[in-house]
């Protein structure tokens, strides 16, 4: 069945009109086609006719999964739809052309009332930003075993302590595991993120003094950059904005787009866990992050205490995990990155190992 005769059998007027005076794409004159084709409402009419034949046809042959209707039942609607609209006048609103030049027209004006709006709420944070209280910028860890090399050389020197470290062995130490996600902190005044003044690898920064290294931003989670940190802690914003004055979280934002690891592919649903607090700008002792955890209900990263410190169990175990002790749901399989070594009375002191130096030496 032809397209014409389709359009008889649904009860679709076949009309063919024609235009008042004006030159067409095709270069015809109106003049010329007033006699056979009508008016210019009429080819209008017949457009939408056409318009609602061509629906029609791909509604039917979704349904049928192409057994009442044709690939080339459609291509000729939709060749003489075309047809039809290359007889309008040049400017008309349904050529295809000017379609083209309005949806270009809105996507340019859309373009620029994001950009606007981007930009207001740039400098409202900015405004904000110099009325709230800033919080201890989260700290530089530094490694516990000593190492060699630098990128993608780096590795530990088969579980030897730095000598920084020394004077942990032998002594009772507390063990945390290290997430891979994005570090971000909250006060009662906001959620902060911690930025690298300088690039990656930069060796400008490996001479710079910690201070100057990184800087302390706050955030606006309802910015597009930041929608994987809001839905990591979205549950948890009332408990942040019922915190005391001078009491700062730290904690990963942890989700499927978050964190820097090539394995991390397996990851559902969006998280946070805590592993540290501040108090009017000094970190607190493993025992008090803790209470805090408990006391605001805020999920807190797996601890073990050990007695003794010795380098080279810990060393080992690093080694030999392959996943976390207890994982959330959604990360069964998630890839184990480290611990974080801590002194549990003095908060200042703490040092962390990463899994994936050792596994770069291939050492056990």
């Amino acid at each position: 069945m032809g397209t014409y005769e389709y359009l008889l059998q649904i009860g679709l007027p076949v009309v063919v009109p024609s235009l008042q005076q004006a030159k067409t794409a095709s270069g015809v004159c109106a003049e010329e086609l007033c006699a056979e084709n009508g008016s210019l409402a009429a080819l209008e009419a017949q457009l939408a006719q056409q318009a609602a034949a061509v629906r029609d046809l791909k509604a039917r042959r979704g349904q049928s999964g192409g057994a009442d209707v044709s690939d080339g039942q459609i291509a000729e609607a939709i060749a003489e739809l075309l047809r039809l609209k290359a007889l309008l006048p040049q400017g008309h609103h349904l050529r295809p052309e000017e379609v083209s030049r309005r949806a270009e027209e809105a996507a340019r004006q859309q373009r620029e009332k994001a950009a606007a709006e981007h930009k207001a709420k740039v400098l409202a944070l900015k405004a904000r930003a110099e009325q709230v209280p800033f919080p201890l910028c989260q700290r530089k860890i530094y490694h516990i075993f000593k190492h060699e090399g630098n990128g993608a050389s780096f590795r530990y020197c088969d579980g030897e302590v730095h000598p920084d470290c020394k004077d942990w062995v032998g002594k009772p130490v507390i063990v945390t595991e290290k997430w891979d996600g994005t570090t971000v902190q909250a006060t009662r005044h906001g959620i902060f993120k911690r930025q690298d003044n300088f690039r990656h690898g930069s060796k400008a920064k490996r001479g710079a003094p910690v201070p100057d290294r990184y800087r302390l931003d706050l955030l606006d989670i309802d910015m597009e950059d930041n929608v994987h940190i809001k839905r990591a802690v979205e549950p948890h914003l009332a408990t942040f904005a019922s915190l005391s004055d001078g009491l700062c979280v730290y904690f990963e934002a942890i989700g499927p787009a978050m964190g820097g690891g090539p394995t991390i592919t397996n990851r559902t649903g969006y998280m946070i866990l805590v592993f540290d607090f501040s108090m009017d700008g000094q970190f607190l002792p493993w025992t008090e992050i803790e209470r805090l955890a408990v006391a605001h209900s805020l999920p807190l990263v797996s601890s073990w205490r050990l007695d003794a410190f010795e380098p080279l169990p810990v060393y080992q175990k690093l080694a030999n995990t392959e996943c976390y002790t207890s994982p959330p749901a959604g990360y069964a399989s998630e890839p184990f990155e480290g611990f974080v070594i801590r002194d549990p009375d003095d908060a200042n002191r703490i040092a962390k190992a990463r899994k994936d130096t050792i596994v770069a030496s291939g050492g056990q």
